[in-house]
């Protein structure tokens, strides 16, 4: 079986906790904490980190043992105050070796929901939603399979989940059914772990279809978005909204001039949803994607596309955040024919050109996790920047719209990646990982 069991590892806070710090100056360093979720956890594959009521965050990652990718996975969650305070840890655990963390989301009453993939005794995987209470502990674990029974795995994995005003949960993944192949799923779950309701999407015939991401804005308006098989072979972009009763509202295909098209993660806004990717040039080149679709467009109107293309280099956007105002900042680390990666990041808005800029690391490679925009356009970008001297450091960029110029605030000699960021008025949240801890910073803004 593969029922999650949480293992509590940091004592829960008293709610009494210190006031947060005064403000500090810009990229100025308020505080650092850490934590051990013990075992032999070594390495993060990926990290969430979510500001939720109160103020508090919420960081969630996939742990491994080893560098090698047969080590034992584990989904980690933690919890700290805004003022540095840990409240609590959790492992999850599913008696296997194989447990992939998938997503995070935190509902208004400070309960978290946990997507993973599960490989169970048998061949066949399983997709796992599983519900802590907001002081760490299992409210309820669903799981589910794929139809498909046979020899193989049956696919079913989770890839991002989110949550609605109302505490619904919505996890998006793939799902293998029979004579359509590996399908795109959207499932809704009630606050009870009830499975509401499950859509699918299909490309062309029996395709190898993947979820990607799922997000939710202001207006519990739902947005999906992954990649499909195409009619020409190879895979395109989808992006699709629907409703909370999981009526289809819109869908969008996006086929580029290459083979291969491809999504890497969602942004929604009071403005509409953007998706970042990939698209392959006739040449075989990866070029930056952003796909953008307000909610003033009409149906079957193609949205609005941005494309990065810089000869010879390969340039897949990870990560993209947008504000109200339909401002789009987006980041990715990028292979070069340069002898280190590079640390890229761009900006688009319909007021200002265009801005993009790399930076090479000066030792191996580089990392771009996460990226946020301001209301007023302010950028910030955070990755891992390699160094000959001081190795995998914590790499902070900010882009000031009364500065013409990109310009850097922050580098600290501290060995971390993965990284995601949370901001406020005064504040810089930073989640990262090394040595084996879970580590979290607070800087000001």
């Amino acid at each position: 079986m593969c029922i999650a069991v949480i293992v509590t590892t940091v004592a829960i806070v008293a709610a009494a906790l210190a006031p947060p710090p005064a403000s500090a100056a810009p990229g100025e360093l308020v505080w650092m904490q850490s934590w051990d979720p013990k075992g032999d956890f070594l390495f993060f594959d990926t990290m969430d980190l979510v500001r939720g009521p109160g103020g508090d965050l919420w960081i969630g990652s996939s742990a491994r043992a080893s560098s090698g990718g047969s080590s034992q996975r584990r989904p980690v969650v933690a919890r700290f105050s805004q003022a540095g305070a840990k409240r609590w840890g959790a492992v999850l655990s599913g008696g296997v070796d194989f447990f992939y963390y998938a997503g995070m989301a935190v509902d208004r009453g400070g309960n978290t929901v946990v997507a993973a993939r599960c490989f169970a005794a048998s061949p066949r995987e399983k997709w796992l939603v599983t519900k802590l209470s907001p002081s760490g502990k299992r409210l309820w674990t669903s799981t589910r399979m794929s139809p498909v029974v046979g020899s193989g795995p049956g696919s079913a994995w989770p890839a991002g989940v989110a949550v609605d005003s109302k505490s619904n949960i919505y996890v998006v993944g793939t799902i293998e059914r029979a004579g359509t192949g590996r399908d795109v799923a959207l499932s809704k779950y009630t606050p009870t772990g009830v499975l509401k309701w499950t859509r699918y999407i299909i490309g062309f015939e029996d395709s190898d279809d993947r979820g990607v991401a799922v997000a939710i804005d202001g207006s519990d308006r739902v947005y999906v978005t992954g990649t499909v098989g195409s009619f020409f072979a190879g895979t395109d972009v989808m992006l699709a909204r629907y409703t909370t009763a999981g009526a289809q509202v819109w869908k969008r295909v996006w086929d580029g001039v290459g083979k291969d098209d491809s999504a890497a993660d969602l942004a929604a806004s009071a403005y509409g949803v953007s998706v970042a990717g990939a698209s392959t040039s006739a040449a075989g080149e990866l070029r930056g994607l952003v796909l953008t679709v307000p909610l003033t467009m009409l149906e079957g109107v193609p949205p609005y596309v941005k494309m990065t293309t810089i000869p010879g280099w390969n340039v897949k956007w990870s990560s993209v955040a947008m504000n109200a105002a339909g401002d789009i900042a987006v980041g990715c680390a990028i292979d070069t024919e340069l002898p280190t990666d590079c640390f890229a990041y761009a900006r688009y808005q319909a007021t200002v050109p265009d801005a993009f800029a790399y930076r090479p690391s000066s030792f191996g490679s580089t990392s771009c996790g996460d990226v946020w925009i301001g209301p007023d356009g302010t950028l910030l970008a955070v990755g891992s920047w390699a160094s000959e001297t001081t190795g995998q450091d914590l790499f902070i960029v900010s882009d000031f719209v009364s500065v013409p110029d990109w310009q850097t605030i922050l580098g600290l000699k501290s060995p971390q990646t993965p990284m995601a960021l949370a901001v406020t008025n005064s504040a810089i949240f930073v989640a990262g990982a090394g040595y084996g801890d879970i580590e979290l910073w607070r800087y000001g803004r």
